[in-house]
């Protein structure tokens, strides 16, 4: 599972297209609708816009 902000799931997902072994990889968006606050500010502190 890779953790990153709904901005960043194209890129990361031609990334993952390119580089991975499979034809068909699984690469999913899901949205967060709660959470731990201090997890949820460490994201948003750690992951670039």
């Amino acid at each position: 599972m890779i953790k990153t902000r709904s901005s960043k799931v194209p890129a990361l997902a031609e990334y993952v297209r390119s580089n991975h072994p499979y034809e068909v990889t699984e690469v999913i968006s899901l949205p967060i609708d709660q959470g731990n606050p201090p997890y949820l500010k460490w994201i948003g502190d750690v992951v670039p816009e």
